[in-house]
């Protein structure tokens, strides 16, 4: 695959979660090979079979290999429609298709994962130090911030990155505890 000049590889976990090690297996196959783990995904379908219990699970080991995760969510083959918003907070049941077993806080809250799996995987960022408030602050303002701190280029170590995201947040709860106060 590598020398077919795939950039990235694929790998589909649609199995339980007891075959992780078959799976943990294929990641090393290909990281001998040459990919890194920043061109690795593993493919999980969601809103299915297997319940949200197992498939957090599944993101979580993810998450611990530094392997993002491609989510697919399910629906029959025979709905060429589906009427699932990502942008909305939440949706009725019957508004788009959701599994026995599954509910739409079940298929949003595997989906918030991923997203922040994804994120920490690829920049870095422990779990820990993860905050969606930090995707919506502009370049401009992480950087004005970075400056303010010292911290110079683009690239910052992991210290200089976790500065820069508590500076921004502890910024951004003192601005809401000054509204709530006003």
């Amino acid at each position: 695959m590598k020398s077919a000049r795939f950039k990235t590889a694929r790998i589909a976990w649609d199995g339980s979660l007891s075959g992780r090690d078959s799976i943990e297996h294929q990641l090393s196959i290909l990281r001998e090979v040459g990919y890194s783990r920043r061109n690795l995904q593993v493919f999980i379908l969601y809103n299915h079979d297997l319940g949200p219990e197992e498939i957090l699970a599944k993101v979580e080991l993810c998450y611990r290999w530094k392997i993002q995760v491609a989510d697919c969510r399910f629906r029959p083959l025979d709905r060429f429609t589906d009427g699932y918003n990502p942008q909305k907070r939440s949706q009725e049941d019957d508004e788009y298709h959701v599994h026995d077993g599954w509910t739409d806080r079940d298929v949003r809250e595997v989906r918030r994962r991923v997203r922040a799996n994804n994120i920490c995987v690829r920049y870095g960022i422990p779990r820990e130090d993860y905050d969606p408030v930090l995707e919506r602050i502009p370049r401009a303002a992480r950087a004005e911030v970075a400056a303010s701190l010292g911290l110079v280029g683009r690239t910052h170590d992991e210290r200089g990155r976790r500065a820069v995201n508590r500076t921004l947040l502890d910024s951004r709860r003192a601005v809401s505890a000054d509204d709530e106060h006003a």
